[in-house]
């Protein structure tokens, strides 16, 4: 199990304020996301599409280095897994875990221009610490805008006074994400074009015009737009103006959707390839930020390669998980795998391989017996994963009403750039709501200041 002690409540927060968070400070404010200059709550509303918790939520420095730390370790693990098990063959290692011929062949597109990766780990604490849930290897990220709700959370008197007598910071990921973008273009990135699908554009806009805005706070110029918006030919511009840099905010399911987008995008990445523009970062990224690829860890043959630190840091932070049997295994193997799931049902979740957002994903301890055996039993061809179940802590936000609170369950996404932490930000809903905390059960959005120091972290701004 995780263990990554410490956190409000314990002494560091007693040495910074004189009091835990949870008797004075923002903690005890009603109504305090509510107190946000208006123009900073409607631009971050727009862009965050759900609602905001109702206050920062901190955690102690320690904490987030030694999370971090396993984060990073285990991101390399994955990363290096081609290498170690199929002669660095990216396609066979993609096969090896499931993934079909039209998402390899479109990932196969282009070669990667960066040796940096960039992904958020989710992670929900427990009674006995912190596991990772998720891990999204990945440019296409929600949250790395988030430094602007610090921001904003900064301007409340009460927030600013509380933060500056703790001497609490926050990490911008932004200003790794323009390190990990200068990498990939020789430390020139131009006009950088911020992009999604035709269909995702929409849902994703004032997003990306939120992450614009920021990265121009950073010296890059930035441009919100999608696929179909590019001209292409020897050079890539959107309405006259030249891009030198694609950031890539589609995934490799979106252009997977059904044939003609398969045949479209295809058709999209190969012009790009064809010019000098750099994709950051590469598709076949997803293949190891899948749960399918975590299910992996676990596996003999992964195990076998792996150094004790490096199985000592999967063993704290991944839950066990392992693929569902397809229709090619034999009967006897897919009977003892059901047999298992029943016996440990309020154990179990059961996820999509290579889903995203908390999509198709079933609860074993919120479903039915019928229903859970339905589940494991009728996925249709898809590729699944069954993954011990993590039951996060409630946590106590405030109400609008003067002392009274409400139970949370957070969803914790911790950035990975180049191997190091680049900032955090949280998820949530109240603790009567179900157990999968993602956009698509409308999750709140909240932002992490970090108490104390630790030689491990990097780039923390305190106001």
């Amino acid at each position: 199990m995780g263990n990554y002690p410490g956190g409000p409540g314990s002494s560091v927060w007693d040495a910074a304020t004189g009091e835990t968070p949870e008797r004075v400070g923002p903690s005890n404010y009603p109504g305090l996301a509510a107190r946000l200059a208006v123009a900073d709550r409607e631009r971050l509303l727009r862009a965050y599409e759900n609602s905001l918790l109702p206050r920062p939520v901190y955690l102690d420095a320690q904490v987030v280095a030694d999370l971090s730390s396993d984060i990073a370790v285990v991101a390399e693990v994955l990363l290096s897994l081609p290498g170690r098990l199929v002669d660095g063959d990216e396609s066979r290692f993609a096969r090896r875990l499931g993934v079909t011929e039209d998402r390899i062949e479109l990932a196969s597109i282009g070669k990667a221009r960066t040796s940096r990766h960039v992904g958020r780990a989710d992670v929900l604490r427990t009674e006995n610490g912190f596991r990772m849930v998720e891990f999204n290897l990945s440019s296409a990220l929600g949250g790395l805008d988030i430094a602007a709700l610090n921001r904003a959370f900064l301007a409340d008197e009460d927030v600013s006074r509380y933060v500056g007598v703790g001497k609490l910071g926050y990490v911008d990921p932004v200003r790794q994400l323009v390190a990990h973008i200068k990498d990939a273009t020789d430390g020139a990135p131009g006009t950088v074009a911020l992009v999604d699908t035709p269909t995702g554009f929409p849902k994703s806009r004032a997003h990306l015009e939120l992450l614009a805005e920021i990265l121009a706070q950073h010296g890059v110029e930035a441009v919100p737009t999608h696929l179909g918006e590019l001209e292409i030919g020897s050079a890539v511009t959107i309405r006259g103006r030249r891009i030198h840099t694609v950031h890539r905010f589609f995934t490799l399911s979106e252009l997977v959707a059904d044939a003609p987008t398969v045949r479209w995008a295809g058709g999209v990445l190969r012009q790009l390839e064809n010019t000098a523009v750099p994709i950051v970062s590469p598709l076949s990224a997803s293949f190891f930020g899948s749960k399918r690829s975590l299910a992996a860890l676990w596996e003999s043959d992964t195990r076998s390669v792996l150094s004790p630190a490096e199985e000592a840091a999967v063993e704290r932070l991944v839950p066990w998980s392992t693929p569902v049997p397809s229709e090619s295994d034999s009967a006897a193997v897919r009977a003892a795998f059901v047999e298992r799931c029943v016996e440990q049902q309020t154990r179990l979740v059961l996820k999509p391989a290579f889903g995203a957002s908390g999509n198709g994903v079933v609860i074993g301890w919120e479903t039915n017996r019928d229903d859970w055996i339905n589940a494991i039993t009728d996925i249709g061809g898809s590729a699944y994963v069954v993954q011990e179940a993590v039951r996060p802590v409630t946590e106590q936000f405030p109400t609008e009403e003067m002392n009274g609170h409400r139970g949370w369950r957070l969803n914790y996404g911790f950035f990975d750039l180049a191997g190091g932490f680049a900032g955090a930000y949280v998820r949530g809903l109240p603790a009567s709501e179900g157990a999968v905390i993602g956009e698509s059960a409308g999750a709140s959005r909240g932002c992490i200041f970090i108490a104390g120091d630790d030689s491990r972290l990097q780039g923390v701004r305190r106001p």
